[in-house]
């Protein structure tokens, strides 16, 4: 619980950089699409999901600006040794920061950071559930880097990675596994009646 308070905590910081920022705009983020974590060839790619509130919270100018929010992402991996399998499920609560850019007719790009905090882990095989989450470190950073296109002023569609920066093992394994996440988002805008 404390650490959700910290992310929200870290967002409500950022919104301080322009006030009713989250009054103005609120865009709401849905997408699905592959998962996985590099590192041990014994990962395979499972699927993925990601949602999200997020608003502008710096206005550079008419094409540019900061955005941020809160979100969720399910990913994790499948995994093989030997004669045995299952599927790792990570749960994370993260802060997305997007320096997002039009950069014709519709078409936008985004780049930024995106701390996150892992809110479960659970190793899944032989029809048993057991809790991994002491195996992997609570905090993860990636870098997310999308394209999009803005259909109209409620309705835009994209492409984001999420690439892992930080090593996810906490066993003291020599491999170095690292999230990452890909996904097709669907983004809906909400435009506060007397904003502008």
């Amino acid at each position: 619980m404390k650490k959700v308070i910290y992310l929200l905590l870290i967002f409500c910081l950022l919104q301080s950089f322009k006030s009713n920022a989250i009054l103005t705009e609120l865009v709401l983020i849905g997408g699905i699409g592959a998962a996985g974590i590099s590192g041990s060839e014994s990962w395979k790619d499972p699927v993925g999901v990601q949602f999200a509130a997020v608003t502008k919270i710096l206005e550079i100018n008419e094409k540019s600006s900061v955005n941020s929010g809160i979100g969720f992402t399910r990913q994790g991996a499948g995994w093989e040794e030997d004669i045995y399998s299952g599927r790792v499920n990570l749960s994370y609560v993260n802060v997305p920061v997007l320096y997002k850019h039009e950069i014709s007719r519709g078409f936008y790009g985004e780049l930024g950071l995106q701390p996150s905090l892992l809110l479960s882990a659970k190793d899944k095989y032989n029809g048993m559930t057991e809790d991994y989450k002491d195996s992997v470190k609570k905090f993860d950073l990636g870098l997310p880097i999308g394209v999009g296109y803005k259909i109209n002023d409620q309705l835009s569609v994209g492409v984001r990675a999420t690439f892992g920066l930080t090593n996810l093992d906490n066993t003291g394994s020599e491999i170095s596994d690292h999230n990452y996440i890909v996904v097709g988002l669907v983004k809906y805008s909400i435009n506060w009646p007397g904003k502008k």
